[in-house]
């Protein structure tokens, strides 16, 4: 019987170490669940700016490009620019020389493609109404800006070759690829004589090797709300005698 004391002492000593670390994981455990938590809350969300389709389409076109060209080339320097061919002064910008230049030419609005209405859900069983996503297909011209005319002639080939292997970008090929944008397709422009000339003639420049190539169907749509619509809850079906 003298050594209960020392078993009472023993067990308190226990208990109270259980319940140090029991209350130590409790802590710890819940600062660390709010510490995640706020991460989460406090981690902005990847907005898609449909304003902003166009440019940023164009240049994932240009950086996946220029990323295929540096590979083959073993460029110490970028090869590719999405830029104006001229400035107005009527000058070639600086940035261009020595690289395959990028430039947006013609916009088409798509007319043949069924548009989507834009109903984004919201509270309450509502949803908000905007206008419908429209399509277009953007004409970009590929003209190499180069001191040697052979090494024009080398870029343009090479253009040629990466987009016949590549004529469709997608999100599974590359995770640059723009929030929004699932796919974008590229086929090559027939151009003749003529209508390449007028078209140099036209931006005021003189003639540089170059391709034309289609981006078909680049969907934009604007975020503008329109109103508020209710959902259907139920539905009735009447016969009339």
């Amino acid at each position: 019987m003298a050594d209960l004391p020392l078993v009472s002492q023993r067990l308190r000593f226990v208990y109270v170490r259980i319940y140090f670390f029991a209350y130590v994981h409790v802590k710890y455990t819940a600062v660390l669940f709010a510490t995640v938590t706020g991460l989460l809350i406090l981690r902005p969300h990847r907005r898609i700016h449909k304003e902003y389709m166009i440019n940023d389409a164009i240049q994932f076109i240009a950086r996946s490009l220029n990323q295929a060209l540096v590979n083959t080339f073993h460029a110490d320097d970028e090869l590719v620019v999405m830029n104006n061919v001229i400035q107005t002064d009527g000058s070639i910008p600086t940035i261009n020389q020595n690289r395959v230049v990028v430039s947006l030419v013609n916009i088409e609005k798509e007319t043949n493609k069924q548009y989507n209405h834009y109903n984004r859900p919201l509270e309450a069983n509502k949803y908000s109404a905007g206008s419908p996503s429209e399509f277009y297909n953007l004409d970009l011209l590929f003209s190499a800006n180069f001191d040697q005319y052979n090494e024009s002639l080398k870029m343009l080939g090479a253009v040629i070759a990466y987009f016949q292997g590549h004529s469709s970008l997608t999100a599974t090929e590359s995770s640059a690829i723009p929030a929004g944008i699932k796919k974008i397709d590229l086929e090559p422009e027939k151009l003749v004589f003529h209508e390449m000339h007028n078209l140099w003639t036209a931006m005021g420049a003189k003639y540089q090797p170059s391709l034309m190539y289609k981006v078909r169907l680049l969907n934009i749509q604007s975020a503008q709300v329109k109103g508020v619509l209710p959902s259907v809850l139920q539905t009735a079906t009447s016969v009339m005698q």
